[in-house]
């Protein structure tokens, strides 16, 4: 895992490092900010940075014990909480998921929540930080150091603590020495007020268009055409843009193309096979096939208010076919339809009724034609 070449936030980092050399950083902290803009890697890299043997004023050595457990993590002295699902309705450790938490991290510093229950088998279940899990926290603090340095927990995506964060406001009000708690949030305002007036908060802003631009390149993931264009559609957000540059992105927009077209001509035989087809792809995919339609939209939006050119022969026809009100219902009906599947709906019955709302949509107005 490199913790040396974090995407954009450079003045956060300096911050933080700021605080840290002039022995000023408070006990309690929340990153908070959008999804997947690399709030869990600058979690990672301060605590790198407080672990260190030997750091400077820029940043840590990287070398030292200390510093490769940090990144393999493997820190005896680096503690994680995260949201899970309880398994035989007993109390369920946090533990039980650490190899796949493990796993998961060093495959993708920037996964969303998601992808982590993806990994862990929880698609159909809520995930949650129980009371059982905060209790957990508090004991891993109240162990001693066992490397004499500083003790270090991670809650990622803290939102999730509900209101069993109470349990750690005594934590947060009576740290013990050399103690950090770095909690990590999408949604800030679930977490209860009693929690965030505790923690020194830092917003965790949107990563630029150009800094994901240049990862992409850097990484190999795609060329400079290709990388500009997933920067734009992706808005911000690293994961999408990773999985766009990884993941058959050119197949998710030929099914979109696909069920553009059906919109413009029904037919229902094919589209009950189409339907079928679809229902066939990975949950992550068919979910991944509505956030590529959003992005979608917005470019045609931008595209029809003269704010942006496009060589897309779809983003051209559908410019000249639909007006602002059908396209803000395009919009609507991908925001339902992944809501629907991020909440595991049935993709056959989902697609079939939003091929029928599609049609409607796209033949309001039929004194245009046009194919694609």
């Amino acid at each position: 895992m490199d913790l040396d070449h974090i995407i954009d936030q450079k003045l956060i980092k300096q911050e933080l490092r700021r605080l840290v050399t002039e022995d000023q950083l408070p006990h309690a902290i929340l990153l908070h900010g959008p999804r997947s803009n690399g709030k869990l890697a600058l979690a990672l890299w301060l605590t790198r940075y407080l672990m260190c043997d030997q750091p400077d004023t820029s940043d840590a050595c990287g070398a030292c014990s200390n510093c490769v457990k940090v990144a393999k993590l493997i820190h005896p002295d680096v503690h994680f909480s995260y949201p899970i699902y309880p398994k035989n309705k007993e109390k369920t450790s946090t533990k039980t998921f650490l190899a796949d938490w493990r796993n998961a991290i060093q495959e993708n510093l920037y996964l969303d929540i998601n992808d982590w229950m993806t990994k862990i088998g929880g698609q159909t279940r809520n995930p949650n930080i129980s009371a059982f899990n905060c209790l957990e926290i508090i004991r891993s603090m109240g162990l001693k150091s066992y490397q004499g340095k500083h003790k270090v927990m991670i809650v990622w995506m803290a939102e999730y603590l509900d209101k069993d964060g109470n349990r750690l406001l005594k934590l947060i009000e009576e740290p013990t020495d050399g103690t950090f708690l770095i909690l990590i949030a999408e949604e800030v305002d679930r977490i209860l007020n009693t929690i965030r007036s505790r923690c020194l908060q830092i917003f965790v802003g949107q990563l630029t268009e150009e800094a994901i631009e240049q990862y992409l390149i850097e990484e190999e993931l795609a060329d400079k055409q290709q990388a500009k264009w997933i920067a734009q559609w992706t808005e911000g957000n690293i994961n999408e843009a990773i999985r766009m540059s990884t993941q058959q992105d050119e197949e998710i927009h030929d099914i979109w193309v696909e069920w553009m077209r059906f919109g413009i001509k029904w037919s229902n035989a094919p589209y009950i096979q189409w339907v079928n087809n679809f229902s066939r792809l990975h949950k992550q995919s068919q979910r991944m096939f509505f956030r590529y339609g959003l992005l979608f939209v917005k470019r045609l939006l931008h595209h029809k208010a003269g704010m942006q050119k496009s060589e897309d022969r779809v983003i051209e026809v559908l410019k000249e076919r639909l007006d602002w009100e059908q396209i803000n219902s395009l919009a609507a009906l991908c925001e339902e339809c992944l809501f629907s599947l991020e909440r595991n709906g049935n993709a056959s019955i989902l697609m079939t009724d939003a091929g029928i709302k599609l049609k409607n949509i796209i033949q309001q107005n039929k004194s245009v034609s046009y194919g694609m």
